[in-house]
């Protein structure tokens, strides 16, 4: 489970998927240097040798930007 302000490091899972499922907030997964925004209710699955990195957005960074 990740906080707003969580970082899942460059990782890569050679047999195996991996499904991420956003209950709150947003963020970014980075997959292969592709970048893709994702938000409350999405899945996301990582595919074996795929290089994946998971970005939490800061939820209290978000609400003090103008």
């Amino acid at each position: 489970m990740c906080d707003s302000s969580t970082v899942v490091e460059p990782h890569v899972h050679l047999d195996w998927f991996e499904f991420t499922y956003v209950f709150q907030g947003s963020g970014t997964i980075f997959t292969n240097d592709v970048s893709l925004e994702v938000n409350e209710g999405d899945i996301y699955v990582s595919y074996p040798r795929e290089i994946h990195k998971i970005v939490s957005d800061n939820i209290n960074t978000k609400q003090n930007t103008p």
